[in-house]
């Protein structure tokens, strides 16, 4: 893996990578991510995120997929003033794979691609990551942060995404649709300051056209994390 990440303005910064999993894919990433600052409370920010993911021959052969090639990307638009965040995206994978966008695991001879199993950086990547082969995908986001209403460290934010246009062996047209929720905490001062505690819980219904794909279900996390600094 090669890359990096470059900050060009106080507004503007971008990132390139790229990667060679050894006969299996290759795959380059890119973000951009510009803020247009309207006033002390006020900004517009735009984010892009795009993956182009090139299988190997061998391992289209080996896997049984139905194509070698996936490009997925998201443009979110986020407009903040005062305590509120107001954020419109879309979201879009194309190519000729059956598998969308290739991701998970660590080793080959389970079936999976190689690269760790990472996570990936799209702008509706909740619970579901919206990433079937031909899958469309908007969302509409608000977020609050509570610091204006004398509670620092708390925040809110709600998402509601819907994905169509998907496509499995067996069918087309299928839908997704994910309403994601999560309060975070952050502690400001004592023993503990810098913990944070995340509630996280998404609702996820597929339709079953799409349950080749993806699976309908609720799901409620809680993560804690305890920064220590050795330097």
């Amino acid at each position: 893996m090669l890359g990096g990440s470059y900050q060009f303005t106080e507004q503007f910064k971008a990132a390139l990578y790229a990667s060679d999993v050894e006969d299996v894919l290759k795959k380059q990433y890119v973000n951009a991510n510009y803020v247009f600052p309207f006033d002390k409370d006020q900004s517009l920010s735009l984010d892009f995120n795009g993956y182009r993911t090139k299988l190997d021959d061998s391992y289209v052969r080996e896997s049984g997929a139905t194509g070698d090639d996936n490009k997925i990307w998201s443009l979110a638009a986020t407009f903040v003033t005062g305590p509120h965040s107001f954020t419109l995206a879309h979201q879009r994978s194309t190519g000729d794979s059956n598998l969308g966008y290739a991701y998970g695991g660590y080793q080959k001879d389970q079936g999976r691609v190689g690269d760790g199993g990472n996570t990936i950086y799209l702008a509706n990547s909740y619970w579901s990551d919206f990433n079937a082969e031909d899958e469309r995908s908007w969302q509409l986001g608000y977020g609050l942060d509570f610091r204006a209403f004398g509670i620092p460290g708390l925040s809110y934010n709600v998402a509601y995404v819907r994905g169509d246009n998907i496509t499995t062996s067996t069918s087309e047209g299928g839908t997704e649709r994910e309403i994601f929720n999560q309060f975070k905490y952050v502690v400001q001062s004592g023993p503990a300051k810098d913990l944070s505690v995340k509630v996280r819980s998404s609702i996820l219904r597929v339709s079953q056209k799409s349950s080749e794909y993806n699976v309908s279900g609720n799901e409620l996390r809680v993560f804690v994390d305890y920064p220590i600094n050795i330097f």
